[in-house]
């Protein structure tokens, strides 16, 4: 079971440009954590999350399709839409980021 929860909003950068804000987590080393990845833009965004893998457990509420059920670093997300993925950190700690870095 998870035991803790992020939200990553996909949106235009401050720039006008169509890529994504980078975002940076610091998370506990042995900790499950849910994020949901909303992209509110007017094209699809792919979400990358540096040094670990992670589920997609659903995209807008409904079971993922099977191309979609693996595990995974990157996952494109639809314009208008909402992924919900589970990451585990348990990997070594990135020594530039704290503890346990993750970012995308």
């Amino acid at each position: 079971m998870p035991r803790g929860r992020s939200t990553r909003d996909e949106r235009r950068s401050e720039h006008g440009g169509h890529g994504p804000l980078r975002i940076d987590e610091t998370v506990s080393r042995g900790t499950t954590e849910v994020w949901t990845l909303r992209n509110g833009g007017d094209i699809k965004h792919n979400s990358h999350v540096h040094d670990v893998q992670f589920r997609v457990l659903d995209v807008n509420g409904k079971r993922t399709e099977p191309a979609l059920r693996g595990r995974k670093d990157t996952v494109a997300v639809p314009m208008g839409s909402t992924v919900r993925i589970a990451l585990r950190f348990d990997g070594p700690s990135d020594p530039d980021g704290g503890e346990g870095a993750a970012g995308g």
